[in-house]
């Protein structure tokens, strides 16, 4: 479904991915982990064409979408939860999750109101605080909102980008049961997250970065049990 083939991105003098490749297949689950400032973010960013690749190539769907515009890629079925959740915090949560939709026509209201019922329903803490502020949220809500907006584009593929960033142990099991279960209706996902040891339970397929180089892949349930992974992402010795 996605092929990144030897990317290199820079910032200014700085060479930030070194000959990142990579593959998605449809239906999988597949995890970026790595340390902070492995290149985890910028590459969701260049797949996302928020952020132009100096060489390499991203094929999506069998066509390259390295020159692409951001709202384009958004079109051809592929979103992003970004870090950080970029949620707008003064409109409410009901305007949130209906610019998840601007990309699409006005031909889909009803699909767009499908897929937004869906995912009230996925996360129903969002249903009783349609007319709320954003930016009065709990991070963990805040975090729902981030992924729910990224439904209503009605993604193939969906990135998230450090979706249990700074979440309490309790809410970090509820966003990654969700994660399974969009997945399972059918989105195939590329997660990039510092929690390594969920996102490995979670993962069909992992890839380990360092310093913008791709040094470790495979099955991720495999690579949980490698002594290297194991030392460095999953704490033990």
């Amino acid at each position: 479904m996605l092929e990144v083939r030897d990317l290199r991105v820079n910032y200014g003098a700085i060479r930030a991915l070194h000959g990142v490749s990579l593959r998605v297949e449809r239906g999988q689950i597949v995890t970026l982990i790595g340390c902070n400032g492995a290149g985890k973010s910028t590459t969701l960013r260049t797949i996302s064409g928020l952020i132009r690749a100096a060489s390499g190539d991203i094929v999506y769907e069998g066509k390259s979408i390295r020159s692409v515009a951001p709202h384009e890629i958004v079109r051809l079925g592929l979103a992003q939860s970004p870090e950080g959740r970029g949620i707008f915090s003064n409109m409410s949560v009901d305007e949130n999750l209906s610019l998840g939709s601007f990309a699409r026509g006005r031909h889909e209201k009803a699909a767009i109101a499908q897929d937004r019922e869906r995912a009230l329903t996925l996360f129903p803490r969002l249903r009783e605080r349609l007319r709320q502020n954003a930016g009065t949220l709990s991070g963990g809500e805040q975090q729902m909102l981030a992924m729910a907006r990224a439904l209503q584009a009605r993604p193939k593929l969906l990135l998230l980008d450090e979706p249990s960033l700074g979440l309490a142990p309790q809410i970090v099991q509820l966003i990654f049961r969700i994660i399974r279960e969009i997945n399972a209706a059918g989105t195939t996902i590329l997660l990039v997250e510092q929690n390594a040891h969920m996102a490995l339970q979670v993962a069909n397929r992992a890839y380990v970065l360092e310093v913008g180089r791709i040094v470790m892949e495979g099955d991720a349930k495999e690579l949980a049990k490698s002594d290297a992974v194991r030392k460095a992402y999953l704490g033990h010795g």
